[in-house]
């Protein structure tokens, strides 16, 4: 006995979501508008989303250092507002909060190198862990802390103000694994695994949820804008289906 498979495909639009359920656009379940039976397999085949987070964000803005000798000095912390930098303009924010501490660390911008450097009349640390902003200012260090040489630090790499490249895309009521990547270009691009069986049959489903992650694994700031999802839904013939039984698409 063959099987019977059926595509069906839906265009699912964030702007169709409960928005009280689901304020946010980065995770977030739409209706189906219909329920479907012996669900197989579902695949997203496009994507059209917008690059809405800026370089700049709540997840890498923050620096934390302490001046002093010793484990002198107070601890201090620089919070930098969300938005797009040159290098030498982030490196003009940092400095005009370093200034309003007034314990005389400095941070200076070369572009031949496309590196900073931190400078201060005495000894001092910059606690790189507790620095959201670690990787955008160049420290490479796995260490906890840096101490300054000669009273300045230098990070290994370069400054990276860059937008996030890319965004991958999880259906986690389906897969554990990304189903798709939206890579930001001109135009934007979207590339998908190739499509799969589930290993066992779901008897019924009515709506699918999306999430939407950067490469870190934290999830992408959309600012509340909508996009489309194009999906594919795989359906077998239910009428001769045992749920319980794994299902194998060659038979």
């Amino acid at each position: 006995m063959s099987n019977t498979l059926t595509t069906h495909t839906y265009i699912l639009d964030s702007a169709d979501r409960d928005l009280d359920q689901y304020p946010e656009t980065n995770d977030y379940r739409v209706g189906l508008g219909k329920t479907l039976n012996g669900v197989v397999g579902v695949r997203v085949l496009d994507c059209k989303l917008n690059q809405t987070e800026h370089p700049i964000n709540a997840s890498n803005n923050v620096l934390v250092y302490r001046v002093g000798a010793g484990g002198t000095g107070t601890r201090q912390s620089v919070t930098v507002d969300p938005g797009t930098y040159t290098p030498a303009e982030l490196a003009t924010a940092i400095q005009t909060q370093l200034t309003s501490h007034g314990d005389g660390l400095t941070i200076t911008y070369s572009a031949s190198t496309q590196r900073i450097t931190f400078s201060a009349g005495g000894d001092f640390v910059v606690y790189v862990r507790d620095s959201s902003m670690r990787h955008v200012l160049g420290f490479t260090t796995t260490a906890y802390s840096v101490a300054s040489s000669s009273n300045a630090i230098t990070p290994d790499g370069i400054v990276d103000v860059s937008s996030t490249p890319y965004v991958l895309v999880e259906l986690p009521d389906f897969q554990d694994d990304v189903a798709g990547v939206v890579v930001f270009d001109t135009p934007n691009r979207f590339t998908a695994p190739a499509a799969k069986y589930f290993d066992n049959i779901r008897s019924k489903i009515s709506s699918v949820r999306f999430k939407l992650l950067t490469r870190g694994g934290r999830a992408y700031d959309t600012g509340r804008t909508n996009h489309v999802f194009v999906v594919a839904i795989t359906t077998l013939d239910t009428k001769r289906l045992d749920f319980n039984t794994k299902f194998d698409p060659l038979v």
